[in-house]
């Protein structure tokens, strides 16, 4: 079918009533984006637009801790400091002692995935794999020492980097075509060698040789110089990507064959196992001790006879090693950095180097900040003064505010706590509504109707509750045989659509509790939104597996499925929403950083921005003229729907709101001055500084009440 009669038919939908029989579905692919789309307004960087200031190439504010997720980390040779990378783009080093920041790079446009510190403690290497570079810093002054592209049609994109023992040589591996390359003395890469699958795993010997651990192939040992493979080792086709050498060269650790196995690095024997699951394993300084990390556990392994010496309960953690120099395992723990002593339960010190919670943000509401402590605060919009704290009972983080939703009229605030408790608030004193708390299990999923007068509830216990404004509890809507994962509003309030992790969507009467309608689907919704076109209901559905369908929740009858495209990076889709305006647009987040606004009708996009890490609500305002993106790296991205330039962000910066224009004017309560950081591009490098430095050295002045950008005031 040609993609005009395909237009024509939707068409014919958009301006049907409701009651009109729909046309099933066709595919709609999203339009090809512009090549070299990754440009600056693609950037996790909330200064995008930095006016000249004398004696700078180019300047950025951020925060001294990460926002969003933490990717990397990497200590220094001595362990007394340490690195981390993540979805913000910027590396920051790190006092282990003091447990302080002390300085950041910033030269990614986002999602820095590996990190290596030279062994002579001097430079760093850095890579993102969205862009294909590897940038190498010199600590001390910031200069820039090398920017290492790929290697032909061969990008650098898989996540790890490594320096020989010597310095000498610094090895990246690219995607698909596992193929490493090597850069003698920070010249350009040179490709050694090509596995032909995606690189798990890659570590130097003290003897110059490196081993490489493929998909599905077997570990292998391979020339530093040449790259020709010089040993296999036995049984080690079933690993699991983690694989190191001991300190002295002699001996390789892995997990293989669903343990852990130990092999030597001369002949390539497996010399021990140990039935464990390592997810995560390094050796100590001395190679008397084995670190694994599995499920739920910190196990410490004698190499050379297979006992436990001691084990620690941990969180599962994302990154595990030892802090040379000393007798100390660091764990990453989600914005958190732990470290513990062999042997004793409570961990010796942690340093909080992130976090992700962005403020809640509505027009017309309070700003609320503090999601994921114990204390929510409220500030006025307008003049930026704390009015309210919201403190939970009992205090002292026994339990914490996990999501928050206003409701569209400002009065109301709704929150969910990590035990599954849902509270009412008035936002004019900060009072708790009476009667309205209740425990419905884990819940996310927080929706007010479009007159603010009830709430619909829903999680882990299978049911949708509905909650007057004034706390009285109505109907319970049950049906769904799995978690509910989203709910949306019908325009009149009248119905209610939900999805749950049972590949349906249910459409309920909420007056009356009954359901209405269910519409079986072949995958798992995780996104709602309902609208009206031209008269006809239109219920957008984004899908777990990529794409956004659209249904008549009237009839069930699909009406067309956005499908994944080139600009569309292929993951679940995490919150969709409809613009108002003559033309039907759609805007629909992506878990992994991106958000598109589209054309529903011609299924083209129109314009995108980043969410770096994901989003988890999208929000039109301005009569759909601007997007709200409320991002996983503490951020509210505000974004011009027609061109999709990035015009501010408003930050949670430990509990305080800070409003960021492009241009770098920040507006913050006068009472609580943040705490941020300037990184500053200069001839002799990147320097970082306070902002009151910023201004007398680079003659920098805050413009708070500038025109750059102020917050919305409607939808």
């Amino acid at each position: 079918m040609q993609l005009n009669t395909r237009l024509a038919r939707l068409m014919h939908w958009l301006v049907a009533a409701s009651a009109v029989a729909v046309p099933v579905a066709d595919s709609i692919t999203f339009a090809e984006p512009p090549s070299g789309w990754w440009s600056n307004d693609s950037t996790a960087a909330m200064v995008v637009e930095p006016p000249p200031l004398p004696g700078a190439h180019r300047w950025s504010i951020d925060s001294p801790r990460h926002r969003g997720r933490v990717n990397s980390m990497v200590f220094s040779p001595d362990g007394r400091r340490l690195a981390t990378g993540g979805v913000d783009g910027v590396v920051r080093i790190w006092d282990v002692k003091t447990s302080r920041f002390e300085r950041a790079f910033t030269g990614f446009r986002w999602n820095v995935q590996e990190l290596a510190w030279s062994p002579d403690g001097s430079r760093l290497a850095s890579n993102s794999p969205t862009e294909g570079v590897v940038r190498v810093w010199e600590i001390e002054t910031g200069r820039l020492l090398a920017e290492l592209k790929q290697v032909g049609a061969k990008r650098i994109v898989c996540g790890l980097l490594c320096w020989s023992l010597d310095g000498q040589k610094l090895a990246a591996c690219a995607g698909r075509s596992g193929a490493v390359f090597v850069s003698d003395e920070l010249g350009e890469f040179r490709e050694i060698t090509a596995t032909g699958q995606p690189i798990s795993a890659f570590s130097w010997s003290t003897n110059k040789r490196f081993l490489v651990a493929g998909l599905t192939n077997p570990i292998s040992i391979h020339d530093g110089t040449s790259g020709r493979q010089t040993l296999v080792l036995e049984e080690s086709e079933d690993h699991n990507g983690r694989a190191t050498w001991s300190q002295d060269g002699s001996r390789i650790a892995a997990a293989a064959g669903g343990t852990l196995a130990i092999w030597d690095a001369a002949t390539g024997k497996k010399i021990r196992t140990v039935p464990l699951r390592p997810l995560h394993l390094a050796w100590s300084d001395d190679d008397r001790t084995l670190a694994v990390q599995t499920n739920a556990s910190l196990h410490f392994i004698d190499p050379a006879t297979g006992v436990e010496s001691a084990r620690i309960v941990v969180s599962p953690v994302s990154w595990m090693g030892w802090q040379p120099q000393h007798e100390c395992v660091a764990t990453v723990v989600g914005q958190r950095i732990d470290f513990w002593r062999p042997g004793e339960q409570t961990a010796a010190s942690s340093i909080a180097v992130g976090a992700v919670e962005p403020p809640v943000f509505r027009p017309g509401a309070p700003l609320v900040t503090g999601l994921g402590t114990d204390t929510l605060r409220l500030w006025d919009a307008k003049t930026f003064t704390r009015e309210h704290e919201l403190r939970q009972d009992p205090p002292g983080g026994l339990r914490t505010f996990i999501t928050a939703a206003l409701a569209p009229s400002g009065s109301g605030l709704a929150t969910a706590n990590d035990q599954g408790t849902v509270q009412l608030w008035k936002t004019d004193d900060g009072t708790q509504v009476a009667g309205a708390a209740g425990t419905v299990g884990p819940s996310r999923c927080l929706s007010w109707s479009a007159d603010g007068t009830r709430l619909a509830v829903a999680g882990a216990d299978k049911v949708i509750h509905i909650i007057s404004r004034d706390g009285t509890a109505g109907s319970q809507l049950k049906g769904h045989e799995a978690n509910v994962r989203a709910v949306a509003w019908s325009p009149s309030g009248q119905q209610l659509a939900s999805a749950a992790v049972d590949k349906s969507v249910r459409v309920w009467d909420v007056e009356t509790g009954r359901q209405t309608a269910s519409f079986p689907l072949d995958v798992d919704v995780s996104a709602l939104d309902w609208t009206m076109v031209r008269g006809a209901p239109a219920l957008a559905c984004g899908l777990v597996n990529t794409g956004v369908k659209l249904i008549n929740p009237a009839t069930g009858k699909d009406i067309a499925t956005l499908a994944k495209g080139a600009s569309s990076l292929s993951n679940p889709i995490t919150a969709v929403a409809w613009l108002p305006g003559k033309t039907p647009r759609l805007v629909a987040a992506q878990s992994y950083h991106l958000v598109e606004l589209f054309d529903a009708a011609a299924g083209q996009a129109l314009t995108w921005q980043l969410a770096p890490g994901g989003a988890t609500n999208v929000l039109g305002l301005n009569k759909g003229a601007l997007v709200a993106t409320r991002a996983q790296d503490r951020t509210v991205r505000f974004w011009e729907a027609a061109t999709g330039k990035l015009r501010g962000c408003l930050l949670d910066e430990a509990g305080v709101p800070v409003l960021i224009s492009a241009t770098g004017d920040l507006r913050h309560p006068a009472d609580a001055v943040p705490d941020l950081i300037a990184i500053v591009d200069t001839a002799e490098g990147q320097k970082t500084m306070r902002l009151d430095a910023l201004a007398r050295g680079y003659r920098w002045k805050n413009a708070p009440g500038s025109k750059a950008f102020a917050l919305p005031r409607t939808e």
